[in-house]
């Protein structure tokens, strides 16, 4: 929340207002509850109580052989009824939740406006957030075969060293532009992989393998998933469909070789299995796969 001119719902001196003009006549009152949504749960109740005073004693009867089976559209009346009212109590409960959050907001904003003598917003509009937040840095870059060259970057905390660990030889040049702040921390927390299996024939493939390993073991763990029906015939038959996590979801990954004289051996099934474990722990070893990113 920050100081600022505009449109918007407003806190000033200590009078919160909606910058848009009332209709005459009209008063306006802060909602604390979602009325509708509550009055359609009560009114579901309400109905559950009726249809469960016939159906029930007539599924008892049913049971103890005294009676046929009760009336199927009575029965399928009484499920619905059950359905509506936990999905009408869950929105309900949704909504008050975003009402409390938005009034906490509007009184930190009142808060403001008194400490500041300004108008102050609520909430960043969708254009304030596109125009002023953070973005990932804008890059130029030349680079030889052998990986020497230049990158030009726009100036931001942290870029020159996260080139560095993966592009040692490459020259960092930070360039001050117009424009938006930038950051280099707009993604996930990071995974580090410590790699020792013997003397590498490629250290560049070497790092390459374990990158897509650590990618397997994150997006198995974190989004990946097979439908099946009863019969046990595959239903997902394409990448998008099996949930594998794309790159630009991915956390950055990475890669160090540890140096090792011993004989060469494959070390990117150790990588997928660590990656997963390491996630999977991460998040509280739950049952339920996939656990999301």
């Amino acid at each position: 929340t920050q100081p600022s001119q505009g449109a918007g719902l407003t806190a000033n001196k200590t009078t919160t207002k909606d910058a848009r003009s009332p209709r005459k006549g009209v008063q306006t009152r802060r909602r604390d509850h979602d009325v509708v949504t509550l009055g359609i749960a009560f009114a579901a109740i309400i109905l559950f109580v009726g249809t469960a005073g016939v159906v029930l004693p007539n599924l008892i009867e049913a049971w103890t052989g005294d009676n046929p089976s009760p009336d199927s559209a009575l029965t399928n009346a009484l499920l619905l009824n059950i359905a509506l009212i936990l999905l009408g109590w869950h929105r309900y409960k949704a909504l008050t939740e975003e009402l409390n959050s938005r009034r906490e907001s509007e009184e930190e904003a009142r808060r403001l406006a008194d400490q500041y003598g300004v108008p102050v917003l609520v909430l960043h509009a969708r254009e304030d957030t596109v125009r002023d937040g953070p973005k990932r840095p804008p890059v130029a870059a030349g680079v030889d075969a052998d990986g020497r060259g230049v990158l030009r970057v726009v100036r931001t905390p942290g870029i020159a060293d996260a080139v560095a660990r993966v592009a040692p030889d490459l020259a960092v040049e930070e360039v001050d532009v117009p424009g938006p702040p930038t950051s280099a921390n707009l993604r996930a927390a990071g995974i580090r992989v410590t790699v020792r299996c013997g003397q590498p024939l490629d250290a560049t493939v070497l790092r390459s393998y374990s990158v897509g390993a650590a990618h397997m073991g994150w997006s198995w763990v974190t989004a990946e998933s097979l439908a099946v029906d009863d019969e046990g015939t595959v239903h997902d038959l394409t990448v998008r469909s099996l949930g594998i996590v794309r790159a630009t979801e991915t956390p950055p990954i990475e890669v160090v070789v540890e140096p090792d004289d011993g004989p060469p051996v494959n070390g990117s099934d150790a990588v997928f299995a660590a990656v997963a474990a390491a996630t999977w722990l991460t998040r509280g070893a739950p049952e339920a796969w996939p656990t999301g990113i």
